[in-house]
């Protein structure tokens, strides 16, 4: 299988020295394979989103001397390549998994959430969802007809076990993070979703991104399995940070 990597920013401003970081890695290693780089733009944050930050990320990359082989404005097979003109293909397969019980619709307000994590804290547990809405029937949820919620992807209890291309072998538990949510109450899909969904739907091989990502990736399996399909290699790379441990940004 030819190797295929993406590098996807979210279009918040200029690319800072982490994410440059990660970029020349990406393509470093799709040039030594004989791959494919992706330029993904995940511009689904509107709070965020700087309408100039796509055409500054692009100048960026070409004055490190990157020239991705697939992305907006150079095309491919697996576009559209911004993630704000693929929110009909996040909504079809959140639907599908409503159907075939993967997710759930969950009720509960931002108030509800908060005193669930009050008392978890008060109890030494995780800060995890109860999974209040989890066995709704369908008489309780027709009598919630009008009230916002959010998808909840059912994560049964399992282990994760990931073999990391730096970190080698690693082993997370469902029970650290319980039933997480996929989509907001607006309809919009939330990160850990959209990146699932596009890594599979692209055909990346390979995620090479920082360790910060690290806890985002047991959900992100789950995701990709509910899909059908086995999960990218993970790569993590350490971040960088000063002699005071900081993150450099």
């Amino acid at each position: 299988m030819s190797v295929r990597v993406r590098f996807a920013p979210s279009p918040t401003g200029a690319l800072h020295l982490g994410n440059a970081r990660i970029a020349v890695i990406n393509h470093l290693f799709a040039h030594k394979e004989g791959g494919r780089l992706i330029l993904r733009i995940e511009d689904t944050d509107e709070a965020r989103f700087d309408p100039g930050a796509e055409a500054l990320i692009s100048r960026e990359m070409e004055w490190l001397g990157i020239r991705p082989d697939e992305g907006p404005g150079i095309g491919g097979e697996f576009g559209p390549y911004r993630q704000s003109e693929r929110r009909e293909i996040y909504a079809r397969i959140a639907e599908r998994f409503l159907a075939e019980g993967i997710a759930y619709r969950c009720f509960c307000t931002d108030q509800m959430l908060a005193d669930e994590k009050r008392v978890a804290a008060a109890a030494g547990r995780p800060p995890r969802y109860s999974g209040r809405c989890r066995s709704l029937t369908d008489r309780e949820i027709a009598s919630r007809a009008g009230m916002p919620y959010t998808l909840r992807f059912r994560a049964d209890f399992t282990e994760i076990r990931i073999r990391d291309l730096i970190h080698r072998e690693i082993a997370f538990s469902s029970d650290a993070f319980g039933d997480f949510v996929i989509v907001r109450a607006d309809g919009s899909a939330v990160f850990i979703f959209s990146s699932a969904v596009d890594d599979c739907l692209m055909g990346i091989t390979h995620v090479i991104r920082g360790e910060d990502h690290l806890p985002n990736t047991p959900r992100q399996v789950l995701i990709h399995r509910a899909l059908g399909q086995e999960p990218p290699a993970f790569a993590h790379v350490p971040l960088l940070v000063t002699e005071s441990g900081d993150k450099i940004k």
